[in-house]
């Protein structure tokens, strides 16, 4: 039988091995691969399971270089929106109103019920009236129109920077929350010094809280759900296909494990901290994402 109590395997390759009734006890086996293993009976209490270190640095390089390229964003946008509010024309100033009053829906909406709702409720309604409003200012002589396309502009903007902050920091928290945190502080910070005001602010707020949920299972956030799953799972613990019969995780630390295809008969989760893990199916609760087959 073989003894891993407290070993550092991270990295490590088990494929297809006969380990059957091993000993993992508080092992950290980030990055290891058990694909195709046999570990019935195994005991992996308070294992830790992860990403190998090297995928953690390139992800959370990659997510805070998206993060502050958004909030600079954020900060045009602000600017923009600002601009308009104080304008001294009354229709641009109509025009500031309208699109905060957009604003305010969408991420209402975004936070309430997810990305799909706010834009196909909001956005559709945002432009209809704007296209409308353009209109009868063509025809009447009062106005030239362009309003409408600084609506579609905004609406364009609105998204893309809430879709991508949102992404960078479900990518970011697929690692972890310290890095979660790091990410959206940062984003949120550039996204003030920049001149993103109150725009900034809650454009950052909505897209901590949707990313929150999203990680965490909750809400309707299905597709940053599975997003972080695939990002955490891409370079983490690998179980795909294994015997876990029997074997238990009782206490252990189970995060970006992937699951799907293993034989779970019996398998013991019992007080495991578990946070997005594949399985070929949803059978845990909160606090894990589900990849599906």
């Amino acid at each position: 039988m073989e003894d891993y109590t407290r070993k550092n395997l991270q990295g490590r390759s088990f494929r297809g091995q006969d380990l059957a009734g091993a000993l993992f006890h508080e092992s950290d086996l980030r990055g290891a691969d058990f694909s195709g293993a046999n570990l019935k009976g195994a005991d992996l209490s308070a294992a830790r399971t992860g990403m190998r270190r090297g995928w953690e640095l390139a992800t959370l390089v990659i997510a805070l270089a998206t993060s502050i390229a958004m909030g600079v964003a954020c900060g045009i946008g602000g600017r923009w929106l600002a601009s308009l509010m104080q304008s001294p024309q009354p229709r641009l100033r109509w025009l500031g109103v309208f699109l905060s009053v957009e604003l305010g829906l969408f991420l209402l909406l975004f936070v309430w019920k997810g990305f799909a709702v706010a834009a196909r409720r909001v956005l559709p309604a945002a432009i209809a009236i704007a296209l409308v409003a353009a209109l009868a200012a063509i025809a009447s002589g009062v106005g030239s129109g362009t309003g409408f396309f600084t609506v579609l502009a905004f609406s364009a903007l609105l998204v893309a920077v809430l879709g991508v902050a949102s992404i960078a920091r479900v990518v970011a928290g697929s690692i972890g929350s310290a890095m979660f945190l790091l990410v959206a502080v940062t984003g949120a910070l550039v996204g003030g010094m920049t001149g993103g005001g109150l725009y900034a602010t809650a454009v950052a707020l909505a897209g901590m809280v949707a990313a929150r949920r999203a990680l965490r299972a909750r809400g309707a956030y299905p597709g940053l759900t599975r997003l972080g799953v695939k990002v955490a799972c891409a370079k983490g613990t690998r179980f795909r296909n294994s015997d876990l019969s029997g074997a238990t995780f009782e206490a252990a630390r189970l995060h970006g494990a992937d699951f799907r295809g293993a034989v779970l008969d019996g398998t013991r989760f019992d007080a495991a901290k578990m946070e997005l893990c594949a399985f070929d199916q949803d059978r845990h609760a909160a606090g894990n994402g589900s990849l599906g087959g």
